[in-house]
C-alpha cells in the first residue's frame, strides 16, 4: 500500500497472518493412515487367532507356517539316569489341503519315534509321541528333533529337548 505524506511517498507492507490449514491436514491424514493400518492389523491377529486357537501361534502362522507343532521346547527339568520318558506333541493342520509329515531327524538315538509318513488332515490335529531315553551320564540333557513334511511355505519344524541329569 503507498501513502502520500509531506509530498514523501512511502511504501507500507502490513503483513498478514492467515493460518495455514494444509499444515494440519497432513497430520490427520497421516493419523487416519495409521488408525487403518491399526485396525487391519487387528483384524489380521484376530483371524489367526481363531485359525490357530492360541495366540502363542499367532506369528507362526504368520510367518508361513501350515503345522503348527505345540510345544516346539520340551523341558524335562530333572530326570533320573536311564529313566525312559514319554512326550506328546500336538500337530495342527491350519491349511485348507492335507498335509503330510514325512519323517524326521533325530540328534541322538535316544529320541524314538513314531511310524512316518503321518496324515494330517485340513483343519485336524494329531498327537506325536516321543520316547526320551536319559542315559546313564550326569549332566544337561539337550537334543534336538527336525520334522519335515509336504507344505507349500514351510517343509521343516525344529522340536528341542533339554533336561538335566543329576
Amino acid at each position: 500500500m503507498t501513502t502520500v505524506t509531506d509530498g514523501v511517498a512511502n511504501d507500507t507492507f502490513k503483513a498478514e497472518i492467515v493460518p495455514n490449514s494444509s499444515g494440519s491436514t497432513w497430520y490427520l491424514s497421516l493419523m487416519q493412515i495409521v488408525a487403518i493400518a491399526l485396525l487391519l492389523l487387528a483384524i489380521l491377529i484376530g483371524y489367526g487367532r481363531w485359525s490357530t486357537g492360541s495366540f502363542d501361534l499367532v506369528w507362526t502362522w504368520l510367518s508361513g507356517n501350515q503345522l503348527l507343532f505345540t510345544p516346539t521346547n520340551i523341558e524335562l527339568g530333572e530326570v533320573p539316569a536311564n529313566a525312559v520318558i514319554d512326550q506328546q506333541i500336538q500337530v495342527r493342520n491350519v491349511s485348507t489341503i492335507p498335509l503330510t509329515i514325512l519323517g524326521a531327524q533325530a540328534s541322538c538315538r535316544c529320541l524314538g519315534l513314531d511310524n512316518f509318513p503321518i496324515k494330517v488332515a485340513a483343519g485336524e490335529q494329531q498327537i506325536l509321541k516321543i520316547r526320551i531315553a536319559s542315559g546313564p551320564r550326569p549332566g544337561r540333557l539337550s537334543h534336538s528333533i527336525k520334522f519335515f513334511f509336504d507344505g507349500d511355505m514351510c517343509s521343516s519344524v525344529i522340536v528341542s529337548v533339554t533336561g538335566t541329569i543329576p
